[in-house]
C-alpha cells in the first residue's frame, strides 16, 4: 500500500505540500516523497507605488519635503537616498489619514444619497443644490482615482499570471 494522508490541518499549514514516487528500486514498494513546501512569509510586503496618490492632497507636500532635503555623497547615492527616503514618507502619509479611494466613494455615495432625500423634501433649497453638486464632483473625481487605482492593481495581477503561465500563449 504506497499511499499518503494528510488532514485539513495539514493542508491549511503546507497548503503547497505535494508527493511524488521514485523509482523503484529492488522492493516491491515505490518510496514516496512528501515535499513539505511552506509560502514563505518574511513578513515584509514590497512598497508599492499607486499612480492616483500624486492627484491628493499632502502626498506632493511629501514629495517636494523628501526631494530637497541635502543628501552627500554620489549623484547615484543621493538618488537612491532619496527614493527611499520618499518611500518612508509616502508610507507615513497613507496611513496618517489618508484612506483608499474606495472608502472615499462609499462615504460620498452615502453623502449623495442624503442630499438627494432632502432635496427630495425642499428641491428648491440653493444651499441643498450647491452642496449636492459638490459632491457629486466630488464622487466624479474619487471615482476616477479609484479606476485609476484598480486598472493599476489589475494589469500588475494579470502580469503576474502571464508570466506565470508562458506556454499559454505558444501555440502548438
Amino acid at each position: 500500500m504506497d499511499i499518503s494522508l494528510c488532514n485539513p490541518t495539514w493542508l491549511d499549514i503546507l497548503p503547497e505540500s505535494y508527493y511524488d514516487y521514485l523509482p523503484q528500486g529492488t522492493s516491491d514498494h515505490a518510496l514516496m516523497l512528501i515535499n513539505m513546501l511552506c509560502k514563505s512569509n518574511s513578513g515584509l510586503k514590497p512598497f508599492k507605488f499607486f499612480n492616483y496618490w500624486f492627484q491628493c492632497a499632502g502626498s506632493e507636500e511629501a514629495l517636494r519635503t523628501t526631494w530637497n532635503t541635502p543628501v552627500a555623497g554620489s549623484p547615484m547615492y543621493q538618488v537612491v537616498m532619496k527614493l527611499k527616503s520618499l518611500k518612508f514618507a509616502l508610507k507615513e502619509w497613507s496611513k496618517k489619514g489618508f484612506s483608499t479611494p474606495s472608502s472615499h466613494v462609499t462615504n460620498l455615495r452615502e453623502a449623495f444619497s442624503k442630499y438627494t432625500e432632502e432635496l427630495a423634501l425642499n428641491p428648491m433649497d440653493p444651499v441643498l443644490q450647491a452642496e449636492e453638486v459638490q459632491i457629486q464632483n466630488d464622487l466624479a473625481h474619487w471615482l476616477d482615482l479609484e479606476e485609476n487605482m484598480l486598472r493599476q492593481k489589475c494589469k500588475e495581477s494579470w502580469l503576474q499570471w502571464v508570466i506565470g503561465t508562458p506556454n499559454y500563449f505558444i501555440l502548438s
